[in-house]
């Protein structure tokens, strides 16, 4: 019974557009222990000159450490924003703190486009930063231009997203 309810429960969420919650945690590396790293804060402020398809998207990002089983990143840890309807300079200011296992790791910001209707969200660009060049305690806060370095974007895009970066 408790199977059918929780099935029935997850059904109704998905229908009200709310999403389960991920699981965050990850294990220290002795690397990352020494150095008393165990997270990364992330301050995602916003983003400019953002289209797609010469279109202003409603953007949103996925916010990821990425998984590196070699360096004891036994997953990777994620994190969804809000989205911001159709502009060309979203404005999140959101912060989210990701757990970190190993300074091997990248972070990983990529950036979609939130279908209107039904169907599929759009993946436009994304940022990536290795962990290894952030210092301990000091926020990293720039602006990075969306790249498509693996070919996955559904479409042409411009933009830059400004994002704070703290290992703590």
């Amino acid at each position: 019974f408790n199977r059918q309810r929780d099935a029935a429960l997850g059904e109704v969420a998905t229908g009200l557009g709310l999403k389960k919650a991920r699981d965050t945690s990850a294990t220290a590396t002795a690397e990352a222990a020494a150095a008393g790293v165990s997270e990364l804060r992330v301050r995602l402020l916003g983003a400019r000159e953002l289209t797609r398809d010469g279109a202003r998207p409603s953007a949103y990002c996925v916010l990821r450490v990425t998984k590196d089983g070699a360096t004891g990143q036994e997953k990777a840890v994620k994190a969804q924003s809000r989205a911001c309807a159709s502009t060309k300079r979203p404005e999140w200011r959101e912060d989210f703190v990701l757990e970190v296992a190993s300074l091997r790791s990248r972070f990983n910001l990529t950036v979609h486009d939130k279908a209107q209707f039904l169907g599929k969200d759009a993946r436009m660009g994304e940022v990536d930063v290795a962990l290894s060049e952030l210092v301990k305690g000091e926020e990293h806060v720039a602006w990075h231009a969306l790249a498509d370095p693996k070919g996955k974007a559904d479409g042409k895009f411009t933009g830059e997203v400004e994002i704070g970066l703290t290992l703590a």
